[in-house]
């Protein structure tokens, strides 16, 4: 029996004196390990007569060959009690991308939900602070500011930021490591680094998640100059009064008061979709209409008063496209974050030119029918805007202004082009700078 046993020994070495070493890839590897230090494991290959050494940033766990196993795994502690074992790759935004024990081969953990991190080496990353309240509670969370009534923090679990009277504190345990004792408002005599009461304003190219998503409205006053649709106004109502008095053989004492005014405000509304990445970059697609008011001011006047007047209605509809660019000033002391916001854009813009005469507000004028008209026509934009708000994370609130730069070159009524009675092809002037106002929500996106 005894020769067996030495046989195996002899014939089988790998049976009972290899070593396994699980690398973090996933392979397995056989051989003697003969030294671990801070970066580097050693072994003896199992089938080759040699040294080899690995990082020990790519090895998860040694199980020797007398069946003790020493792991090289970083261990995360979330909020909720539970361990991960894991080889941490690297922090992207607000996740920590991770190898998991096991058989999986890539995850994430959002730093929201951890408490803290050991590191294989033991160094401790604490990711929140700790509050220490007389009463024997620890409230975890992140400090925003300290007063001399009160600690602002943005508790665990909850998006509000909240307040606690300072007078029923013991002592703050910073994340990383420092320390305040609230009751004399000296340090603890374990730690000598000082801290700041009253932090410093953050800025930041984000909010909470790696992709943010905004569902926004806004409603807008602008101005826009049109001279070419004044002139033609003017042309068309000499060509009804024209027909009036040469083929009907009315209204030989009436003419043209014409005062539109060639500069003109519209009113306007938006919805747009944005989509924003941690880095402050982002898209949005959205859709709007605006109308010019008070176009016109022409009407036909007799020695006895108007008789006539002309309304005409310029409307645009449009679809765009833009890119953004946004930066956040996160004073946590206020609940809503402010923040500034550019951007450019290109889309497609539909004009829409009605003209009628009416003979007062609710009833056309004599003959008018035959001089109603709809001319329409479309043209790309450029446009730029600049907006200022306010958000939580919820609700926004903004106001901006922003410039459209285009024109509608050609206005036509079936195969009719809109021209003067010069000849002069009438236009639709798009340039404009408009003023806006909006309400948002938003939500965070997680793939």
């Amino acid at each position: 029996m005894k020769k067996i046993f030495l046989l195996m020994f002899i014939f089988f070495p790998s049976i009972t004196w290899a070593d396994k070493i699980y690398l973090s890839k996933g392979d397995i590897v056989n051989g003697t390990v003969t030294e671990v230090t801070a970066t580097a494991i050693k072994y003896n290959a199992e089938d080759e007569n040699k040294l080899i050494e690995l990082s020990r940033n790519d090895v998860l766990k040694i199980v020797y060959s007398s069946g003790k196993e020493v792991d090289f795994y970083d261990k995360i502690y979330l909020l909720d009690g539970e361990i991960i074992k894991c080889r941490i790759i690297r922090v992207a935004g607000v996740y920590i991308e991770i190898k998991p024990e096991g058989n999986i081969l890539f995850d994430r953990v959002s730093k929201e939900s951890i408490f803290k991190i050991i590191y294989d080496d033991g160094n401790v990353e604490k990711m929140l602070d700790e509050i220490y309240t007389k009463d024997g509670e620890i409230i975890r969370g992140s400090i925003i500011q300290i007063t001399d009534e009160y600690i602002a923090y943005d508790p665990v679990g909850n998006k509000t930021y909240e307040h606690y009277p300072r007078g029923n504190l013991l002592k703050i345990v910073y994340a990383d490591g420092r320390t305040t004792s609230l009751n004399d408002e000296t340090p603890d005599k374990s730690d000598n680094k000082s801290v700041a009461l009253e932090p410093e304003s953050k800025i930041t190219t984000h909010m909470d998640s790696p992709w943010n998503i905004f569902f926004l409205f806004n409603i807008g006053i602008g101005g826009r100059r049109n001279p070419k649709v004044k002139d033609w106004t003017n042309d068309y109502a000499h060509i009804y009064l024209e027909y009036l008095q040469n083929e009907v053989g009315i209204c030989d004492n009436c003419y043209v008061a014409n005062s539109t005014n060639e500069y003109n405000v519209d009113i306007g509304i938006e919805v747009e979709t944005r989509l924003f990445t941690n880095y402050g970059f982002g898209i949005g697609l959205g859709a709007g209409a605006f109308t010019i008011i008070d176009n016109t001011d022409t009407s036909i006047k007799s020695e006895f008063g108007e008789i006539s007047f002309m309304r005409s209605d310029l409307s645009v509809t449009n679809i765009y496209g833009a890119l953004y660019y946004k930066k956040y000033c996160k004073e946590y002391s206020l609940k809503y974050v402010p923040y500034v916001l550019v951007g450019i854009g290109t889309g497609i813009y539909w004009a829409e030119y009605d003209v009628e005469i009416l003979y007062d507000q609710d009833h056309p004028a004599l003959y008018s029918s035959l001089f109603d008209k709809e001319y329409s026509g479309d043209t790309l934009a450029v446009h730029s805007i600049f907006e200022v708000g306010i958000e939580d994370h919820f609700m926004m609130f903004f106001i901006g202004l922003k410039y459209l730069y285009g024109e509608v070159e050609t206005l036509k009524s079936g195969h009719e082009v809109m021209i003067t009675r010069y000849g002069a092809k009438c236009t639709a002037r798009l340039t404009g700078v408009t003023l806006y106002l909006g309400i948002g929500i938003h939500t965070d996106y997680e793939d």
